[in-house]
């Protein structure tokens, strides 16, 4: 029996000790690089729609709290206008655009804001800041109808961008409105060719 009260007495300790150095650690504190997206391959555009690090169960934590203020905004944030020619004064001819063009449409999780700062976009499953868009598919290159303008003069398809407004995440782990610049068609520009080639 005394040995029985033994074993008793050491298991009783264990767990003492056990309970003690867990009372002990601190949880990790917050701290602001885990709203700082890490530099990735597609920090070459300045949407991407895919981080590894996404902080997506923090994002929703956030939203969470703040859904009177934000829960009802989500939906489409940009978009192509639609051609609102009447049928009446559109030629029967097909038209096209001088620069091709492909349309994209993207639900971004890290973009550059007007600042050049990378911050993550609130685009979580109850809440997404859907964006469309045309891109340059021959950026750089000369437009359609290129040989039909004067000899000095060069045209070039050149992506037009927009600035829109977004929910992103500060750094320091709070909601706020950025404005980011994000692609919106493909056009063609003209420039005069220098004299001395």
């Amino acid at each position: 029996m005394y040995l029985n009260i033994t074993t008793f007495c050491i298991t009783l300790s264990f767990l003492l000790v056990f309970v003690i150095s867990t009372k002990t650690q601190k949880p990790a504190p917050l701290t602001k690089r885990r709203f700082i997206p890490k530099k990735t391959a597609c920090d070459l555009n300045q949407l991407c729609t895919n981080s590894t690090a996404y902080p997506k169960l923090a994002i929703k934590r956030l939203l969470k709290r703040n859904k009177k203020q934000f829960g009802y905004l989500a939906g489409s944030v940009i978009a192509p206008a639609f051609d609102f020619t009447s049928d009446l004064l559109r030629a029967p001819e097909v038209e096209e655009n001088m620069c091709r063009t492909k349309k994209i449409s993207m639900t971004p999780k890290v973009a550059f804001d007007i600042k050049k700062n990378r911050k993550f976009i609130v685009n979580v499953e109850d809440f997404q800041q859907i964006i469309t868009y045309e891109t340059c598919i021959d950026l750089g290159e000369s437009c359609f109808g290129n040989s039909a303008i004067p000899n000095d003069f060069e045209t070039l398809c050149k992506q037009a961008y927009t600035v829109v407004r977004l929910l992103s995440v500060t750094h320091t782990g709070k909601l706020e409105y950025s404005y980011f610049p994000v692609p919106s068609t493909c056009v063609c520009s003209y420039r005069k060719l220098n004299d001395y080639g």
